[in-house]
Order: structure tokens, then C-alpha cells, then sequence
């Protein structure tokens, strides 16, 4: 069994980010969260540390969001990634893309946590 996955982060630096770096280190299936705060950086990231999830502020993007994500996909495909939107009209958008799971902010830390579950098996503790 392994101790925990890295995890990526990519939105903008600030609470909300500061946020879900808490809630994930808070968590078992997670031992390490990197951060990137714009799309470049993100995926020399990806490169170097080939992050076993990604969660990514889709909203703080806008349409560049899904290139992002498809970006990454390509780049670390065993990579499991997780859109944060404001709104259920955009999921839809990111599953397309290539999200492995879509989460709408101000989702509580248990939703989190199932989502972990689900795309992160092998980190059970």
C-alpha cells in the first residue's frame, strides 16, 4: 500500500486554494499538494511530478479551462482530475474534456473525500 498521492492544485493563489490544500492534506489518500497559479506553470508541474490527482478551478480560467485539462490528460493520463465550477450547466463541459470527476464549489469535505475514494482506490487507508 502506498502512503498517499500527490496532488496539484491549479486556480488562482488566495482562501479558496489555501482551502482545498487543507482539505486534501487533511486527507489520508493525500501526502503531498503542489500548487500552480496559471496554466504554464501547471503543466511544467504536471511534467515534473506526474500528480496522481488534480483538482482544477475550471471557473477561474474560463474557456481555456478545458484545454487545460486536456492538456493535462495528455501529458500525465493516469492523472485523476477534478474540475471545480460554480455551476452545474458547465459539467457537462468538463466531463467532455476529460474531467474524471466534477465537483461544484462550496461542496462540503465529505464530497471530497468520496470523490477521493472513488478515483483513488489504491490510497485507501
Amino acid at each position: 500500500m502506498q502512503s498517499g498521492a500527490l496532488a496539484l492544485i491549479v486556480a488562482p493563489a488566495g482562501r479558496l486554494s489555501d482551502g482545498w490544500r487543507a482539505l486534501l492534506l487533511a486527507t489520508p489518500q493525500i501526502a503531498e499538494v503542489r500548487q500552480a497559479f496559471a496554466a504554464s506553470p501547471a503543466l511544467e508541474v504536471v511534467d515534473a511530478i506526474d500528480p496522481r490527482l488534480v483538482l482544477l478551478d475550471a471557473d477561474a480560467f474560463g474557456e481555456t479551462a478545458w484545454a487545460i485539462l486536456n492538456q493535462i490528460k495528455v501529458r500525465a493520463p493516469q492523472s485523476r482530475c477534478v474540475a471545480l465550477i460554480c455551476s452545474a450547466r458547465r459539467r457537462h463541459d468538463a466531463l467532455s474534456a476529460g474531467a474524471d470527476d466534477v465537483l461544484i464549489k462550496g461542496f462540503a469535505a465529505a464530497e471530497l473525500l468520496a470523490v477521493l475514494v472513488r478515483l483513488l482506490p489504491e490510497q485507501r487507508c
